[in-house]
């Protein structure tokens, strides 16, 4: 596809309307402003994801909400 194609949208079946995703990131890279804002607004959204402070306190494992 090139840019005078446009965009294309394609219907998902409902069975991958969500679908499970982990962050991986190095602690010894710089984390931007925006990734580090973007991570505050999963927290707010998404109560029940578990964060890498919160399995460190847990030692290792996920803990209840």
């Amino acid at each position: 596809m090139n840019i005078t194609q446009g965009i294309s949208c394609y219907p998902f079946p409902e069975s991958y309307a969500e679908v499970p995703t982990v962050f991986i990131r190095r602690r010894d890279l710089y984390m931007t402003s925006a990734f580090r804002e973007f991570i505050e607004v999963l927290k707010v959204h998404l109560p029940e994801a578990v964060f890498s402070e919160e399995l460190s306190s847990a030692g290792g494992r996920p803990v209840d909400a």
